[in-house]
């Protein structure tokens, strides 16, 4: 019996272009650190560096930590960086609906969730602040209350495509993976890890990211995911 629900949001519930989403987002970044007088280039690729970084966390430190040692390494300090990307996220990331589709039928769907499991977890992987993940639920018409548990760098140790991601939810929540299905866009992040964490996933076909190193045996449209979450539960 599926007692959990673990649902990614980037592409999965929220449609995008993963590469035009990223192309605006560290523009905007590049553009608002420069007029607080950073090379807006170097903090870019500071932020890449960040996020490499919380990629192969061990679990011994969050991912915020992490993301936020590469800035004291590479810049000598990060308290003021860090409250100006809080500003950022206030005042510039909202505009980046513009670059994804909205999904109308994904608050539907979380509400068909909490009906049919004990535990909705939004599991988008966490390389982005809460505010930030916050305010892409928000795009949906969805909030923190819709979940049991959103990831976010703060309360996270791991990222997808480590298993250990998924594994430390399992013991947050006290599941074994059997009780679990996975829902997901990517085939590599979402279900290859899941995989290899025990537990069932389904791929959602609608701005999927392919491998070909993955042999995808359960995929669908996002019309016909709750189609074919019933015929795992």
């Amino acid at each position: 019996m599926k007692r959990a629900i673990f649902i990614d949001l980037d592409g999965t519930l929220l449609p995008l272009d993963e590469s035009l989403f990223l192309k605006e987002y560290m523009g905007k970044v590049a553009l608002f650190m420069t007029k607080y007088g950073y090379d807006g280039n170097k903090i870019v690729e500071y932020i890449w560096k960040g996020t490499k970084a919380m990629y192969f966390n061990d679990g011994s430190k969050t991912n915020e930590e992490l993301f936020f040692e590469v800035f004291e390494k590479e810049n000598g300090s990060y308290t003021k960086e860090k409250d100006l990307f809080m500003k950022f996220y206030e005042e510039e990331f909202p505009s980046l609906k513009n670059t994804v589709t909205v999904n109308e039928d994904a608050k539907k769907f979380v509400a068909w969730c909490h009906k049919n499991f004990d535990y909705v977890i939004l599991s988008t992987n966490p390389l982005f602040p809460q505010i930030a993940t916050y305010e892409r639920m928000k795009w949906l018409g969805l909030s923190p209350c819709d979940f049991d548990l959103v990831t976010t760098y703060e309360n996270s140790c791991f990222c997808k495509p480590n298993p250990m991601y998924f594994i430390d939810l399992l013991h947050k929540f006290n599941l074994n993976s059997e009780e679990v299905i996975v829902v997901g866009n990517n085939d590599i992040e979402d279900y290859d890890c899941s995989l290899k964490a025990g537990i069932e996933c389904i791929i959602v076909d609608d701005s999927r990211i392919t491998s070909n190193k993955v042999n995808i045996k359960k995929h669908c449209p996002f019309s016909k995911l709750i189609e074919e979450i019933k015929k795992s539960i």
